[in-house]
């Protein structure tokens, strides 16, 4: 009896605490995003970046507006030192990191501090770093394959490219099996009305290759109502920071999807050794939902991204998230990380988060799913 009684007030003290935004039980980011430099070298038609939508919240997050920006590595190590008293997971996502001048002494700075570190990656300019990325101690590397041959090139929009990253990811794989750092080696397929039907062939083709994790991505975008419903309720938040754009995809694009070939490569696959969906659905009617009923939520309604979750870009700004919002919390040339996690901003965030739990333009963004199936 005693025990349940002391069960119920932790509960209640940890509800307290939260719903005033005191910070002493509220533990540091578990992943940490860097965009590392604003430049791409693809132009995928999913992307906004690749579009060139320079409207949207999306591009000006991951470019800085149009401009060309490099993370400045001297200026981030007191942040990184910071990093290296907690360990979070951290992941170079954006906008493509092998572009990045310093990303080999970056990774090494993260290493040795005992940090786990993953990146996300086109794949495009992985033959020229793949030794070094191993030497360095990548713990994880996701390379973005959104089909074989000219299905993938017509998707990147880069013709010949998916030769040129299979020959890295070949080269990468044969230096992974005479090397004693074993590298996680992760495919990131992104399904849009270019490819939904090549899941199944594109699935056996990589099998082939001795690779064990797939993460098929169903689509994030923002649909022109979505964000015109989401604005007419929040759009005046922080002076307008909390406005939300259309976002990668158009609703003409969605529509293009036949469902009941889609269906049937999710039912071929779905099971299969190494196979994750995000988010995690395969049956007819919530592929429904997803594709055509825009304002419902899949899986769970609430974002944990202002608790669990930060991005710094190339300009040192610490964002809550790419996808949605183009809201800066601090600044990590000028700040330190608990300054900016425990700072004002944030506080106000997570109270406007935990009021409302999400908002229209959450239904299709990454980080309403969950980030431990990448």
């Amino acid at each position: 009896m005693l025990q349940i009684l002391l069960n119920r007030a932790k509960r209640k003290t940890k509800a307290f605490l939260q719903s005033r935004n005191i910070p002493l039980f509220q533990p540091l980011p578990k992943i940490v995003f860097f965009v590392v430099t604003t430049r791409c070298n693809m132009r995928c038609v999913m992307c906004d970046v690749g579009i060139n939508n320079r409207e949207s919240q999306f591009y000006k997050n991951l470019t800085g507006g149009g401009k060309n920006l490099d993370l400045d590595l001297s200026r981030s190590k007191p942040f990184i030192d910071e990093l290296g008293d907690y360990k979070p997971t951290v992941i170079l996502c954006a906008t493509e990191p092998l572009l990045y001048g310093n990303l080999h002494e970056l990774i090494r700075e993260f290493v040795k501090r005992n940090i786990r570190v993953e990146m996300l990656t086109n794949g495009y300019l992985l033959k020229e770093h793949a030794e070094g990325l191993m030497e360095d101690g990548l713990s994880a590397i996701h390379i973005s394959l959104d089909g074989i041959g000219a299905v993938h090139d017509n998707i990147r929009g880069i013709p010949g490219c998916y030769e040129k990253i299979m020959e890295g990811l070949r080269f990468l794989l044969e230096k992974r099996e005479k090397s004693s750092h074993s590298i996680e080696i992760k495919i990131s397929y992104t399904i849009t009305h270019l490819n939904y039907d090549h899941i199944t062939t594109f699935y056996n083709t990589m099998r082939s290759l001795g690779l064990d994790w797939f993460t098929f991505f169903f689509p994030d975008f923002i649909t022109k109502q979505m964000a015109i419903d989401h604005n007419e309720l929040y759009g005046s938040y922080d002076n307008g920071g909390f406005r939300s754009t259309e976002s990668n995809l158009t609703e003409e694009h969605i529509k293009q999807v036949d469902l009941d070939t889609l269906y049937k490569e999710v039912q071929n696959t779905y099971d299969q050794p190494g196979v994750h969906y995000l988010p995690n659905i395969y049956s007819k009617k919530e592929l429904e939902i997803y594709f055509t009923k825009h304002n419902q939520f899949i899986g769970r309604d609430y974002c944990r991204a202002p608790w669990e979750t930060l991005m710094v870009t190339p300009s040192g700004d610490v964002l809550p998230e790419s996808r949605c919002f183009h809201i800066k919390m601090g600044n990590i040339y000028e700040q330190t990380l608990k300054e900016i996690w425990y700072g004002e901003k944030y506080k106000k965030l997570r109270a406007f988060f935990h009021k409302h739990k999400s908002f229209p333009v959450c239904t299709r963004c990454c980080a309403i799913f969950d980030f431990n199936k990448l």
